[in-house]
């Protein structure tokens, strides 16, 4: 018999328990990474990984978790709100983001030729000064490379990683 199962939605509205028989997907679209928590703290662990996502979204930079598709980086660094923006930034944490993207653009040349890193920051300033780093340290043509902008400004594009920079 199939666990008692809810979707995350289900459980935000507080609709009741339902049967995983009763119309409820077994196969996720999600990365793994994800997909872990939900599928284990919702469905019993009965989630699977449909297996043209988990194919079409490996790249040799996985095999380091550090660039892995979902990953997070607690910076230490000083918040702050520059006066007269309305925005935030956290300038260790773009001097941080500046060295992984080196990194991994070094040891993954393919990465320099083609628009397949993406940096997402909820905050309009710190995607200024985001964009200004890269100018002055990868050159003009950096954009081509790695796209840098808000979250709003992502809403309906797809790349192969992605650093969230808050």
């Amino acid at each position: 018999m199939h666990p008692e199962v809810r979707s995350l939605f289900l459980i935000y509205i507080g609709e009741p328990l339902i049967s995983a028989h009763q119309g409820v997907k077994h196969i996720q679209y999600l990365l793994t990474q994800i997909s872990i928590f939900p599928s284990k703290e919702f469905y019993a662990g009965s989630l699977e990984d449909g297996d043209l996502l988990r194919n079409s979204t490996r790249r040799l930079w996985h095999k380091h978790r550090c660039f892995g598709p979902f990953c997070f980086f607690d910076i230490d660094g000083a918040e702050s709100q520059p006066s007269g923006t309305g925005s935030w930034v956290n300038e260790d944490e773009i001097e941080f983001i500046v060295l992984l993207y080196h990194k991994l653009a070094s040891q993954y040349l393919t990465l320099k030729s083609s628009s397949q890193l993406a940096i997402i920051s909820p905050y309009r300033y710190q995607v200024k000064l985001l964009h200004e780093k890269f100018r002055t340290t990868f050159g003009e043509k950096y954009n081509q490379s790695v796209d840098i902008n808000t979250v709003d400004g992502f809403q309906v594009k797809t790349f192969r990683a992605f650093r969230f920079s808050k």
